[in-house]
């Protein structure tokens, strides 16, 4: 019984970064706004079990595509990133933001994120002029 309530508040927590942070309740009788999934591997961990493609398209999740390999711009949809907070990643952020792929970021990351990191997506933001 505990699995399948840890089950269901994943999926609801999925499903509210899915929509912007927006209560998943209110967002789920609206019109989905299309996006792109951007992740890497520990966000495909999570979301894997949790949510089938069907279920990703009903959200508006229109691409999911991995933060590592080559991404063209698609400057009229959303992003919702899901990832671990990692240098690396951080700055595959950053390029994205100075290459301005998409038409806004909505960063989430998959484990607490230090101060460091923060504050270099911060500097690299600014530089980025995003």
């Amino acid at each position: 019984m505990a699995l399948l309530d840890l089950k269901a508040a994943q999926s609801s927590a999925i499903t509210k970064m899915l929509a912007f942070n927006a209560d998943a309740a209110a967002a789920s009788g609206a019109c989905p706004e299309w996006k792109v999934l951007v992740y890497d591997s520990a966000g495909s961990e999570v979301i894997a079990p949790l949510l089938s493609v069907g279920e990703l398209r009903k959200l508006g999740v229109t691409l999911h595509l991995r933060l590592d390999q080559p991404r063209e711009p698609i400057s009229d949809v959303a992003a919702v990133y899901f990832v671990r907070p990692t240098e690396a990643n951080v700055r595959r952020i950053a390029d994205d933001l100075k290459r301005r792929l998409y038409r806004s970021f909505h960063l989430n990351f998959a484990h607490k994120t230090p101060r460091e990191l923060v504050e270099l997506l911060a500097r690299e933001s600014v530089q980025a002029g995003a």
